[in-house]
């Protein structure tokens, strides 16, 4: 478990550079920061687990796209400054690590089980 966002990779996304990450939620399955840009706009960043592999991002953002197109918020992946989708940098005992940053619903909400069926139900729907 990470407990900051390096620097080298804040220093990817222009508006992160220099800026202070906090621990978001629980990280049930990934590392998870809040970092306030330096436009005033928050932005969710995470260390994959490494059972993820890059090209989930992908998917992520088929998916995104797709509820996007719905009606439906979510986050969405924001691109480095080079246009990547995700960001290597290695983890603290040097294996691969692979971080993203995602845009911040400000009111979304966030479970590590689902509180009952219809909840389950519902996002599923």
């Amino acid at each position: 478990m990470s407990d900051t966002v390096p620097s080298e990779v804040l220093a990817r996304w222009r508006s992160l550079r220099g800026r202070d990450a906090q621990r978001f939620g629980t990280g049930l399955i990934n590392d998870t920061f809040r970092v306030e840009g330096a436009d005033g706009q928050p932005v969710v960043v995470q260390r994959l687990h490494p059972v993820f592999s890059p090209a989930i991002h992908e998917d992520i953002r088929a998916v995104t796209e797709h509820l996007r197109a719905k009606g439906v918020t979510t986050p969405t992946l924001v691109p480095a400054d080079d246009g990547a989708w995700w960001v290597e940098h290695p983890r603290e005992d040097g294996a691969p690590g692979v971080w993203r940053a995602l845009t911040f619903v400000p009111d979304g909400v966030t479970y590590d089980r689902a509180p009952s069926p219809a909840v389950a139900r519902a996002a599923g729907a």
